[in-house]
């Protein structure tokens, strides 16, 4: 049984993704009860069945875009944290996990991390999207399929080899995705984006799309509490499906 790690305390500020709005948050670690946020008055578990949205973004509770954060815990098998959050999501800081990353200094505690292995296949679908899992080694094999960009795949169960890739988007959809309120924080320093002709910015690597989907399931499959041990393979996977594909694994009925 691999052991429970937790983190030094660590603080990062800056604007959300989405709201634009100032974020401040403060980590602590904890010896017990998996990563929990303190939010609104509130101690909000990061678990999958405390998912209220999953447009754009993954939200827990009334705290926005957690999946970048999550991801970096995930990544560095951090397992128990107490993360205090002033403000309405995380901070974006340059759209990928590695400054959380940077941030995070992995300590070893003498306590067993759980472990939950996956005894069976379950899929979750939605048109040509889907996502399955499966017994097995941990591995994310994700593919995904976007006009300009084309279909891109990638396969690992390392998280250095995509924590630094950024959130992305097209120029077609800022307008009105910011008309909705949403992406108020994006920049060209805190996305890829691409208009019709290519990326308007210098992606970190060809595949900077694609390897940004997996740090995305990283912080989605972070939500089931446990370390997962399986496979997953996504063809054009998002937040939802993710979720459905975990409610699936725990609440099957």
């Amino acid at each position: 049984m691999p052991l429970a790690q937790t983190c030094e305390a660590f603080e990062a500020k800056g604007v959300g993704l989405h709201t634009g709005l100032w974020c401040e948050v403060s980590v602590r670690p904890s010896t017990e009860g998996g990563i929990v946020f303190l939010h609104g008055g509130e101690r909000v578990p990061a678990t999958w069945d405390r998912v209220t949205k999953t447009q754009w973004a993954t939200t827990l509770g009334r705290l926005g875009t957690i999946e970048h954060f999550m991801a970096a815990l995930h990544g560095l098998h951090i397992d128990h944290a107490e993360v205090q959050v002033e403000g309405p999501e995380l901070p974006v800081l340059d759209g990928s996990s590695q400054q959380w990353v940077d941030r995070i200094r992995a300590v070893v505690l003498q306590t067993e991390a759980p472990v939950l292995v996956v005894d069976r296949v379950i899929e979750a679908r939605n048109g040509e999207r889907w996502m399955r899992l499966e017994p097995g080694d941990f591995e994310l094999d994700v593919t995904t399929d976007f006009p300009v960009v084309g279909r891109q795949r990638f396969v690992t169960s390392d998280f250095r080899e995509v924590a630094w890739a950024r959130t992305f988007g097209f120029r077609h959809y800022i307008e009105p995705m910011r008309a909705q309120g949403l992406i108020q924080g994006g920049t060209l320093e805190t996305a890829l984006v691409y208009d019709d002709d290519g990326p308007m910015n210098p992606p970190r690597a060809p595949d900077e799309v694609v390897r940004h989907k997996v740090l995305d399931l990283f912080g989605d499959l972070a939500l089931v509490g446990s370390r997962l041990q399986g496979k997953v393979t996504a063809v054009r996977p998002g937040h939802g499906l993710t979720r459905t594909l975990l409610q699936l694994l725990m609440d099957p009925d």
